[in-house]
């Protein structure tokens, strides 16, 4: 079969315009989906912050607790004893037993925060990576449709330098 020039030349612009929708399209599905991993990995990092902040007061909270019990125990002991623990030795122990309780607390609460916020920093991060995806995918269609439209007149001028008639 053997088709004639200027078939050959439409045919040819109309597979460039096909191939250049198609590839944009094809380009554009991929960084949606590269938009969509990082949504769910937002999502995850998010929840992970929100896991870690309530994990973190609740390991405050149970050093507290269990200071508080240490010192109840000392409070005890030295009752026993038959010492004053309101006054003297048994007083400075039971500061520096409630002051160390209470350092242990906040670098628990310091630890926690600094564990969320890099948490939330990878939330941000695959959020702007999603929105990077979802530029790249429009600018994708965008490039694919001149692309396309550069074929056609591309076709047009050679069907016309080759086929149209020129005036003398």
């Amino acid at each position: 079969m053997c088709m004639d020039p200027a078939t050959l030349s439409i045919l040819s612009t109309v597979v460039g315009v096909t191939s250049a929708v198609s590839e944009s399209k094809a380009q554009a599905s991929a960084y949606e989906n590269q938009a969509n991993a990082a949504d769910q990995n937002a999502k995850i990092a998010g929840k992970q912050a929100e896991i870690s902040a309530q994990n973190g007061a609740e390991q405050e909270k149970l050093m507290r607790q269990r200071g508080a019990a240490v010192a109840g125990s000392q409070k005890a002991g030295f009752a026993a004893s038959g010492l004053d623990s309101a006054a003297g030795s048994p007083l400075d122990v039971l500061t520096d037993t409630y002051n160390q309780n209470e350092l242990d607390a906040l670098a628990i609460r310091k630890n926690s925060a600094n564990q969320v916020w890099g948490l939330q920093a990878n939330q941000t991060n695959y959020n702007n990576q999603a929105s990077a995806a979802r530029s790249s995918a429009k600018n994708a269609k965008t490039a694919g449709m001149i692309k396309a439209a550069g074929s056609v007149l591309s076709g047009v001028t050679s069907y016309q330098d080759k086929f149209g008639k020129k005036k003398p």
